[in-house]
């Protein structure tokens, strides 16, 4: 993947973000609101792009939560994480795409 498409990826993961709170169950939801905005992505890409991302200016507790995302997204990359319903995500987080 080059730079820019990593880039793309990452503003792409960061907008899906303010619509999910980085839970496992939201993980194929997030893909998704991704693909929406930057076309066939997988979770392998998303945490590339993601760990590229230079957060050293950032304090100790945003870089750990900034880690924590990347390895929940990497573990959806592995398959460790269950799909869900499309409306159990809505039921949970309380929002439709697009809201």
């Amino acid at each position: 993947m080059d730079a820019d498409r990593r880039r793309e990826v990452v503003d792409a993961t960061l907008e899906a973000l303010r619509h999910t709170v980085g839970r496992d169950e939201h993980m194929p939801h997030l893909k998704r609101l991704v693909e929406g905005q930057v076309g066939p992505v997988t979770f392998a890409d998303i945490g590339e792009a993601l760990a590229s991302v230079d957060v050293s200016g950032h304090d100790l507790d945003w870089r750990a939560k900034w880690a924590e995302l990347i390895e929940t997204i990497r573990r959806a990359s592995r398959g460790d994480i269950e799909p869900v319903a499309e409306d159990s995500i809505h039921g949970h987080c309380g929002d439709k795409p697009g809201q």
